[in-house]
């Protein structure tokens, strides 16, 4: 039986949440014989009562040019960013550019304004982790572009 992990607890390293933290890939470097490096990329809190049941992974790949479009997820997304580049924003926040190696945060219900590939000639591609709390949630709720204001 699954354990849940609510924010506010430690980390059970039997949980679901430590066995994702030990697939994210180790930094590029120069890597000496006995010794690991380990370098931050992310430390998100979660949200108080926050219920993570299972973890979805996804890669995914976009063309050149190609935008996400607007969205949502229902339950909070990390990742980290594989190819090229990402222009990522999220709700009003400053719009931000995101190369191989960064990491992501979209909050649960946040609306993602921009999550477009920065380039118009190469691919870029990203790995994502949904923080499920069912099973069969849907990951994305595409949202219609926000209305332009009325011309006087």
């Amino acid at each position: 039986m699954a354990e849940l992990l609510t924010a506010g607890q430690g980390l059970d390293m039997h949980s679901p949440l430590a066995a994702l933290l030990l697939l994210l890939p180790a930094p590029s470097g120069v890597a000496v014989p006995g010794a690991v490096k380990r370098t931050s990329l992310l430390d998100q809190a979660l949200p108080a009562g926050t219920v993570v049941r299972a973890i979805k992974g996804s890669r995914i790949e976009f063309a050149p040019a190609q935008r996400s479009g607007r969205h949502r997820h229902p339950m909070a997304v990390v990742g980290v960013v594989t190819r090229g580049t990402f222009l990522f924003q999220v709700g009003d926040a400053p719009l931000r550019r995101l190369a191989v190696g960064d990491a992501f945060y979209e909050p649960a219900e946040a609306v993602i304004e921009h999550f477009d590939n920065g380039s118009s000639v190469a691919p870029a591609a990203l790995t994502a982790f949904y923080l499920v709390d069912r099973a069969d949630s849907p990951l994305v709720a595409p949202l219609p572009a926000p209305a332009s204001p009325a011309a006087h």
